[in-house]
């Protein structure tokens, strides 16, 4: 999403299923039900579940057989599915009565799969709730609710979605649980689980989080760089408004484990290890004050060999611009300087880092406090000159390894005050 300028800056893991099979037949082959998915279930007694499963595994089937020969007669096509996986149906009244909870959703929309994809919503605005509509570069939050989110083009004639079928260069990201994919359902509408708030969001209201809730979203993304086959998967526009995290804004932090961050509008900005050589400086994706000048010349324009390092340092540097973000105290200078806002203004080539001679002293806390003693000196290098960084690693450290993930953490987020971040 479109990165927002302010002034003072104060789910269980969901693993993508595979491509669907591309044709009817192959739909209707795998009409052969494992087990009964939640889409019925989760507004129904437990007990009754339990005592009722085998007819409720029967009415399943009989409905995914449905799902296969229905022609999504009676949609508009703005609701229709193109994707070759789903369907468009609704809960209708002479059927509604059937699963009880229900009522609320009569006549509402959704995409259900013969295939064994995911049943998706499409939702309705929550009542009351607040920015209803969040918009980005290219595509806009036309209606949500606690599970998902509908997207629309910003342009739906000139910027169409990708045609309703999942991009085979993604196939290898799936499984991997910090990614939250968007599904296609047709060229003005897609359709995503909802992550939570957006990190930006997050704090430009006040929220403040330690470093172990970046701990399993770190962990992918090294995951990504190291992807075997493809010389691995480079994210390119990673920031905090990319980044969610199923938290409320403006309120504290809940007590017990916080729940992962999570990495959405990933799917048309990835580029894989094998396809960097050929990149040019025209294919940029991204969001650029958040890289450097020379992370730009590196990734697009430089030797073929050091390509991969770029991206992945162009990468780790956004990632620990988001951490930093969310770590340093609300309203702080610190958490100012690396908001950035100051770049997102410039004109001309962008500066070596967010880290430079006059703001270090911000820096060197944060950096005593997160990052292991050994790697201190790394960490400053990929804050202050990260294309320096790049060239320079023969092997480096992943994030991982630099970052410090204490227990006490969470404590220390909430209550510390930190010198020099004032």
């Amino acid at each position: 999403m479109q990165m927002l300028i302010h002034p003072t800056i104060g789910m269980a893991p969901i693993t993508p299923p595979p491509s669907p099979p591309s044709s009817r037949t192959d739909i209707a082959a795998g009409c052969t039900p494992t087990h009964v998915g939640n889409f019925y279930s989760d507004t129904l007694n437990p007990d009754l579940v339990r005592a009722n499963v085998r007819v409720i595994e029967r009415a399943w089937l009989r409905f995914k057989q449905h799902v296969a020969s229905t022609k999504q007669l009676g949609f508009t096509e703005q609701d229709q599915s193109t994707h070759p996986g789903y369907r468009a149906l609704a809960y209708l009244p002479e059927n509604v009565g059937s699963y009880p909870g229900r009522a609320k959703d009569e006549r509402r929309v959704f995409y259900c799969s013969p295939c064994g994809l995911p049943p998706l919503h499409h939702p309705m605005p929550v009542a009351g709730a607040r920015d209803p509509t969040l918009s980005g570069t290219f595509k806009v939050v036309t209606a949500r609710n606690a599970r998902f989110l509908a997207l629309k083009p910003r342009k739906p004639v000139e910027q169409p979605f990708p045609a309703g079928a999942p991009d085979p260069r993604l196939d290898r990201l799936r499984g991997i649980p910090s990614l939250v994919f968007n599904t296609v359902i047709h060229p003005t509408l897609a359709i995503t689980r909802n992550a939570g708030t957006d990190l930006f969001e997050y704090a430009r209201w006040g929220g403040r989080l330690p470093v172990s809730a970046f701990r399993s979203v770190i962990a992918d993304l090294h995951r990504l760089h190291t992807l075997p086959g493809c010389g691995g998967a480079f994210l390119r526009d990673l920031k905090a408004e990319n980044l969610c995290i199923p938290l409320p804004r403006g309120e504290p932090l809940p007590r017990g484990p916080l729940p992962q961050v999570r990495i959405i509008d990933f799917e048309q900005d990835v580029v894989f290890g094998d396809e960097l050589a050929s990149l040019q400086r025209m294919y940029f994706r991204g969001t650029r004050w958040l890289l450097t000048e020379g992370l730009l010349q590196g990734l697009y324009c430089g030797p073929a060999s050091l390509r991969p390092a770029f991206a992945r340092t162009a990468d780790n540097y956004a990632c620990m611009q988001a951490v930093m973000l969310l770590t340093a105290r609300p309203g702080s200078t610190l958490q100012r300087c690396v908001a950035g806002d100051e770049r997102a203004r410039t004109r001309g080539p962008l500066p070596l880092g967010i880290m430079r001679d006059a703001n270090a002293h911000l820096f060197t806390p944060w950096l005593e406090q997160h990052v292991h003693p050994e790697h201190v000196e790394n960490m400053r290098q990929l804050l202050t000159d990260p294309a320096r960084f790049a060239r320079e690693q023969t092997d480096p450290p992943s994030l991982m390894e630099m970052l410090r993930f204490q227990a006490t953490e969470r404590q220390s987020a909430v209550v510390a005050q930190e010198p020099g971040h004032r």
